[in-house]
């Protein structure tokens, strides 16, 4: 079972919101504008949650409200913050 709150914007497949690809790319830095996001099974995404693009949540992780993800999750870990971080492995049931 996934569970997804409200509020809570998945950007994939985006345009290039102020030139911030543009500007990445000039420093020799890669921003993928137009990747996809990916939710694997049994993931918990809280209110707010944003997710940039070409991101990987695993399975069984947890994201903690409010977080912007800009790496991929591992599977089975609880993340939050801005940008999100490891908080802990979420135990098993």
């Amino acid at each position: 079972m996934d569970v997804v709150a409200q509020r809570m914007p998945c950007i994939g497949k985006c345009r290039d919101f102020d030139g911030i690809a543009s500007a990445c790319q000039s420093r020799g830095e890669s921003f993928p504008v137009h990747a996809d996001v990916v939710v694997e099974e049994d993931v918990f995404l809280r209110v707010r949650v944003t997710v940039l693009p070409g991101v990987t949540i695993g399975r069984g992780a947890a994201v903690g409200a409010g977080s912007v993800v800009t790496k991929d999750v591992s599977a089975e870990t609880v993340v939050a913050g801005n940008p999100a971080r490891v908080i802990r492995a979420r135990a098993q049931a």
